[in-house]
């Protein structure tokens, strides 16, 4: 009972000081030339970041008659503003956003309306997503991707559809999807699961050496693409997880080569992603020949081919197959092994090569913290208000350069930090750092309920599909922590966990004095419990001490 145990892995939201609204304020970029509205606006003072960007991004460029500018308004964006919320509670915020995009001087949203294999609008290939309702194939009674491609036609917005097109949710979830779909009808039979599905690390991905996995891809872009007259359809860098072994996919390897091919594995999967790449762009095109057919890669190539298995040379040599490409160029001009400027001139000559605009993405989440991953350059970010501005006139100057997407919506228009925690830096004097720590707060307002408890959340790994997001998020290791055991339980039996039970055998599970109620979904015995109570743990640091 009194035994000490070791909890490591608590995760920091970069490094940085508590970030004050007036810091973002600086920061946000202004596209637009002013005018009246409801929506939050940047600050006004001669001179700033924000009066600087407006400038720059307010010129269109004569040859063409604009430049696109754009942003993502991600899953993460819309989950808050969905899960519980009323019909009329979304629809003032579908207002809300187009309105902030236009005022900003924004003139394109890329939404995502397929992030894990589900679907945010009524569809006859994907269940409903838990992020847009709060559990997996359970409906919403209304259709929140009309009401923003409604509120962007209002705003003189173009909208994309933004989907991944492989990724999909955590195979415990499964007896979750209704039996109409095809992903339930595939993995209930074990043949057709061979075939068409893959799994890494207890998620569930469509497999794009099946045909008819391709083919449901393309069947769902079409889909959206049709019902909401959208202007394209957009993916990302969600392709084969990067660290799938080569055994998850063997078997459709030894068909391959059993049915004449050549190729080693590893250019097989490539061959895999091409293909399912031109199966998805010929068929948005033949729905839509005026639509837009793009993707946004990593933005260092050599991860793109040997993590991902995507080759996007060979894309571009399809004539008429990609109308743009806007890798993510996440990066400062001091990062260490990929700075910007070289990364986008590395990308300038491949689009020139080919003929193809070059869009640019920007990690607009990174302004005002730190970059773990920059190397000498970490700081770059927090010490240069401008870097933004700097990076696309820059951009500017590339002949291939078509615009600008910022990531994401909610680092824009939330504000950095919720207001929970600005409450506590009142109330705590000296606090110079906010932790974030817990998965239920970096899901955004969603998990914040009725209020925010000053304490100290551990995750191994961050909770229900955050995994992936730790890079982007500015998460590291921060500390460890100490505590007393008060119970030790032998256990057997799947079905519980962070949204990894696989049915193994857990060994001893202790009882610790730490707790968290963030309102995450729990699984147990193969169903969801919802976590009781409405708080949300955070921490915060005194001067690099725990508080």
């Amino acid at each position: 009972m009194g035994a000490l145990i070791l909890l490591p892995a608590l995760f920091l939201l970069g490094s940085c000081g508590l970030l004050e609204p007036a810091y973002w304020s600086r920061l946000l970029p202004d596209f637009g030339t002013g005018g009246s509205s409801s929506a939050p606006a940047p600050a006004e003072n001669a001179g700033t970041l924000t009066e600087i960007l407006s400038q720059l991004l307010d010129r269109e460029k004569p040859e063409d008659g604009g430049e696109v500018r754009g942003v993502w308004l991600s899953y993460l964006d819309l989950s808050p503003l969905l899960v519980g919320k009323t019909e009329e509670e979304f629809a003032a915020s579908a207002a809300q956003i187009a309105e902030n995009a236009a005022e900003l001087g924004l003139n394109t949203l890329y939404v995502q309306v397929r992030p894990f294999g589900d679907s945010f609008y009524p569809s006859e290939y994907y269940p409903w997503s838990s992020w847009a309702s709060g559990e997996l194939g359970q409906p919403l009674s209304f259709d929140p991707i009309r009401m923003l491609r409604d509120e962007a036609a209002r705003q003189n917005l173009s909208f994309h559809i933004w989907i991944n097109p492989m990724r999909g949710f955590a195979e415990q979830e499964i007896g979750l999807v209704p039996e109409s779909f095809p992903i339930r009808r595939w993995y209930d039979d074990p043949a057709l699961r061979e075939q068409n599905l893959l799994f890494s690390e207890g998620v569930l991905y469509l497999n794009p050496a099946s045909a008819q996995a391709r083919e449901l891809i393309a069947a769902g872009a079409v889909e959206a693409l049709n019902r909401y007259e959208a202007d394209g359809v957009h993916i990302d860098d969600y392709f084969y997880p990067p660290k799938l072994s080569l055994e998850e996919d063997a078997a459709s390897y030894r068909q391959y080569l059993e049915e004449g091919g050549s190729l080693s594995q590893e250019d097989w999967r490539r061959e895999n992603t091409w293909l399912m790449v031109k199966t998805l762009g010929e068929a948005v095109h033949a729905a839509d020949a005026a639509a837009q057919f793009g993707v946004s890669p990593r933005g260092v190539s050599s991860q793109n081919y040997n993590d991902l298995y995507i080759d996007i040379a060979r894309w571009l040599e399809e004539p008429g197959l990609l109308d743009y490409i806007a890798p993510q160029l996440y990066f400062g001009f001091a990062h260490d092994t990929a700075p910007f400027d070289r990364a986008a001139e590395e990308w300038n000559a491949l689009a020139e090569q080919y003929g193809a605009p070059l869009l640019i993405g920007l990690a607009a989440y990174k302004a005002g913290t730190e970059d773990p991953y920059a190397g000498s350059g970490a700081g770059e970010w927090l010490e240069n208000p401008g870097l933004l501005a700097e990076q696309i006139l820059f951009a500017r100057g590339l002949p291939a350069y078509d615009g600008v997407i910022l990531f994401r919506y909610g680092s824009l228009f939330d504000g950095g930090i919720p207001a929970a925690a600005e409450e506590a830096k009142d109330r705590f004097g000296g606090i110079v750092c906010h932790l974030a720590a817990t998965g239920g707060t970096l899901a955004g307002q969603r998990f914040h309920f009725d209020g925010v408890r000053i304490g100290i959340g551990l995750y191994g790994y961050l909770p229900g599909g955050f995994e992936g997001f730790a890079p982007a998020l500015g998460l590291r290791p921060a500390m460890r922590l100490y505590t007393h055991v008060l119970q030790s339980h032998r256990f057997t039996g799947g079905g519980v966990g962070y949204a990894r039970a696989d049915g193994a055998d857990y060994g001893d599970l202790t009882v610790c004095r730490l707790g968290y109620a963030d309102g995450f979904l729990r699984s147990g015995g193969g169903g969801r419990l919802r976590a009781l109570g409405n708080l949300c743990m955070d921490g915060c640091v005194r001067q690099g001490r725990a508080k």
